[in-house]
């Protein structure tokens, strides 16, 4: 999944409907910034944003997902690559979140330890 391709799509169809970034948070109850940030390929929208965003922008979900309008006869082959695409992609924010809460309950640990050490010494 590429958050720049997908971003630029997002910021041309917005602007193919005429709408400015505050026009489109509205509509979806996210701040301009938000939307300003998917456009540049910092964050993707949350999932259950997806539809709804597609909506207004007047896209397939398989266009969202590829960054591009799809064609008819690649179509199928897109909404494979994409749902795979998709899948990796969560798995791996799944996968950074277990790492992250694996190092904030080693650091505790190591916390504690010191502290029982200047507490019993």
């Amino acid at each position: 999944m590429d958050q720049e391709k997908i971003g630029r799509f997002i910021a041309e169809c917005r602007k193919k409907m005429n709408m400015t970034q505050q026009e489109l948070a509205d509509k979806l109850g996210v701040s301009d910034r938000t939307v300003g940030n998917w456009e540049n390929g910092r964050n993707m929208p949350d999932l259950s944003l997806f539809k709804p965003l597609c909506n207004e922008l007047h896209i397939s979900l398989n266009d969202f997902l590829s960054g591009e309008k799809v064609k008819v006869q690649n179509y199928q082959e897109k909404l494979e690559e994409n749902i795979i695409n998709t899948i990796d992609y969560t798995n791996k924010k799944v996968e950074n979140r277990n790492h992250l809460i694996g190092l904030i309950f080693i650091i505790f640990g190591v916390l504690l330890a010191i502290t029982a050490v200047a507490i019993f010494s």
